[in-house]
């Protein structure tokens, strides 16, 4: 496979590298961006086999444009692990860090070509970025339930009712508490709640991943494996278990000599210790995932020490199952079979559904005990009085801790709409929806719109003027372009609502002046105080999204050369024609 190098020369633009990695940029920007604010438009994506999929998701767009040209798609893939990067710390803000991205590269070049010195403008744009975050962050104001439900009706497009059904959830389960979405068999969004479990801890490995789109493993009506070990195969020590294959033929459905099925397969949910990486255990797990023969996810116990301990106990109360633990003296053998050695899964722990992200376990219909369906909830009240009888703070605290766990219960939003091509829109933006609504509870609020980025740019601006930044060009050249990036998500909302970008910006500043907090609200197209209508952001994604556009933007201006691989070397590379076989007579 032949590879080839692209100069940047002495790293000015102008060089053919960086106007290649611009126009990259610029094709992915114009492409996100024009999804950005009420008044953006939808993007319709074609894919083999399927429908068409149309969408206002910035992640979703960034995620599905792959261009022929291998030096324009390295500028897209870094661009797509800005959104990435972003997506995965706070959830949302993908497409304002593709704008800002955008920004800063493009005026980064044109700094660059007036004098300024790459390595330097790139330290100096990162602690800019981190000095506009941290007053971001000052800015920010709690969030009240009805604001929580302003942020899910933003993040789906003005949806109310959608923002209205989040309110509801969070009030019945909390910030924190299970929320998630399935698909609905009406036309329509709507909510119900479940008994449920959440673990804070996803899997393991991301080849578990069976939603690849939504980064998820989904497990349908699971076996759970409960315990304190570490997970190895072959020599090991006696603590360690050293025989996976009656679990994987039990779960397969498959009977105790392994030549049949005598029950349907079920997947199957390890909450372990740990697994051994390269262990002999976690090759045989991904084997049989892989070929489609079981589907596995394996999770890592979360906490440590006794409240690792505590944590698993509570689980498999919750789950109906047993913990098997290191000083147990059982085999995972043995787990799975009876006295008579006939296959038994009541040990296992079970769930209707199992979701698994990076960060986080929902189990829903969890069954509690069998036997005594009462007794989790005779422990959890029992946890409680412990609680208030107890001194020690963090001692309380934990015991309450417990007793939330254990008496929790799972939303569930349904999401539907009359065609599918529009029930995916609204799945890709109810998605956004809960993580945005977390972000704003944990972080706090900004005045939505492009705002809160202005403020702060104009802020740079007269600070600028006033600090005595001698005769650091690069340092001048750094702070005037974070402040003019920071103002673009208001000049593209302003544009995709078809006004003119520049007026708007005047507007905004000349209203600041006698009624601060005012901004263009897209939605009614009125200049108003946006805080006070319902305009917000969550401080947590815009904070986010400007630290990560200002990294790979910056690291950009410092590349110097791009190795890629040449789509037309083989092109002229003459072909072996393979004998015919012999027509038979």
């Amino acid at each position: 496979m032949s590879k080839k190098l692209l100069y940047a020369g002495s790293v000015r633009p102008g060089s053919e590298l960086h106007e290649k990695l611009l126009e990259g940029v610029s094709l992915m920007a114009d492409a996100v961006g024009s999804t950005l604010g009420p008044r953006g438009l939808n993007v319709i994506i074609d894919r083999a086999g399927d429908i068409p999929l149309v969408t206002k998701d910035g992640v979703t767009v960034a995620r599905n444009i792959q261009l022929t040209d291998p030096v324009l798609q390295s500028a897209v893939k870094m661009m797509q692990d800005v959104a990435r990067a972003t997506v995965d710390e706070a959830g949302d803000g993908t497409t304002t860090a593709t704008v800002l991205a955008h920004a800063i590269f493009s005026r980064g070049l044109q700094a660059v070509k007036n004098g300024a010195n790459p390595i330097a403008l790139q330290r100096h744009i990162e602690g800019i970025a981190m000095m506009a975050s941290n007053t971001i962050r000052d800015m920010a104001k709690p969030c009240t339930p009805d604001q929580l439900a302003q942020v899910a009706t933003i993040a789906t497009n003005g949806n109310e009712a959608f923002g209205r059904l989040m309110k509801e959830t969070i009030e019945r389960v909390g910030i924190e508490g299970n929320i998630t979405l399935d698909d609905s068999d009406r036309p329509e969004v709507w909510m119900e709640f479940r008994e449920g479990f959440q673990l804070p801890a996803g899997f393991s490995d991301p080849f578990f991943i069976t939603d690849r789109k939504r980064n998820l493993a989904v497990l349908e009506n699971p076996y759970i494996l409960i315990t304190e070990k570490q997970l190895s195969q072959g020599a090991g020590s006696k603590a360690m278990l050293h025989d996976i294959g009656p679990l994987l033929m039990f779960c397969a459905g498959l009977n105790t000599a392994g030549n049949s099925k005598d029950r349907e397969p079920r997947p199957l949910l390890v909450v372990a210790d740990d697994v051994m990486p390269g262990s002999d255990a976690l090759q045989t797990f991904q084997l049989n995932h892989s070929r489609g023969i079981l589907q596995v996810c394996i999770v890592r116990a979360p906490g440590f020490g006794e409240a690792k301990r505590t944590f698993l106990q509570d689980l498999a109360m919750a789950t109906g199952g047993e913990v098997l633990r290191n000083d147990s003296g059982d085999m995972l053998s043995q787990w799975v079979l009876d006295k008579k050695g006939n296959f038994d899964g009541s040990r296992l722990g079970q769930c209707s559904k199992a979701v698994v992200s990076n960060s986080r376990t929902v189990l829903v219909d969890v069954p509690g005990d069998a036997k005594d369906p009462e007794l989790m909830k005779a422990f959890a009240a029992s946890l409680r009085e412990q609680a208030a009888e107890a001194s020690d703070p963090m001692a309380r605290e934990f015991l309450l801790q417990r007793a939330a766990r254990l008496t929790g219960s799972v939303a569930v939003l349904h999401v539907g709409a009359p065609t599918e091509a529009a029930a995916r829109t609204l799945r890709d933006a109810a998605e956004d929806a809960v993580l945005a609504v977390r972000c704003a509870a944990d972080g706090g609020i900004v005045a939505g719109g492009g705002l809160a980025l202005l403020t702060v740019a104009e802020k740079m601006s007269i600070g600028g003027a006033s600090l005595k930044l001698g005769d650091d060009k690069t340092l001048v050249a750094a702070w005037q372009v974070m402040a003019d990036a920071m103002r673009e998500p208001m000049r593209r909302i302003a544009s995709n609502a078809g006004l003119d970008p520049e007026e708007v910006l005047d507007t905004v500043r000349r209203m600041n002046v006698t009624e601060p907090g005012t901004g263009y609200n897209a939605a009614s197209g009125q200049y108003e105080v946006l805080m006070q209508a319902g305009v917000v952001d969550p401080a947590k994604v815009v904070r986010t999204a400007l630290e990560k556009a200002a990294s790979i933007a910056s690291l950009m201006l410092t590349s110097s050369c791009l190795i890629y691989i040449d789509p037309d070397a083989n092109k002229n590379q003459p072909i072996i024609q393979l004998p015919q076989p012999a027509a038979s007579a």
